[in-house]
């Protein structure tokens, strides 16, 4: 199965233990209350469309948004860099987008909801690359707790290129 082999696997793995300070900080200033933390690898065909999607979301223009990943690769592949994009998106939304990554998403995010709920101090984190998805949980105690629960809107200052140099 792709995306299932154990170097895959490890790549998702070092690609979520390397980028998890950064998500877990943005996952704080999101403003929402339920984040899911995604790390989208834009060498691989969906974490490309992933942040792709995002990046659409956050007000690029398609030419503008395929120009930036097409720039970022480039660059981070001269500086031996894994190009990866850096998102946060509501419990709602990850149900929405992460269906479109893998065909065991919504399964998998069924399974995972119970721990991830409000108030557990454990959240949701993601890596999307080499033909599949990683799942982590992080506890992050100092999460702001808003009253009542809020949802923002996508926005610019979400969506962040986000490096991790290879191992």
């Amino acid at each position: 199965m792709k995306g299932m082999s154990k170097s895959d696997m490890a790549q998702r793995r070092a690609m979520l233990e390397h980028n998890e300070p950064m998500l877990s900080k943005a996952m704080k200033e999101s403003g929402l209350s339920d984040p899911v933390g995604i790390v989208a690898d834009a060498r691989d065909k969906m974490g490309r469309k992933l942040f792709k999607l995002a990046l659409l979301a956050s007000g690029k223009s398609e030419q503008d948004a395929e120009k930036k990943i097409a720039e970022m690769i480039e660059q981070m592949g001269r500086q031996e860099q894994y190009p990866t994009g850096l998102l946060v998106v509501s419990w709602e939304r990850a149900e929405k987008l992460l269906p479109l990554t893998s065909p065991t998403a919504s399964a998998n995010l069924r399974k995972l909801k119970p721990m991830c709920q409000a108030g557990t101090g454990i959240y949701l984190i993601v890596g999307v690359g080499r033909g599949g998805n990683t799942y982590g949980i992080v506890p992050i105690d100092d999460m702001p707790q808003l009253s009542p629960p809020q949802h923002v809107a996508d926005g610019q200052h979400r969506v962040t290129g986000v490096y991790f140099p290879k191992r």
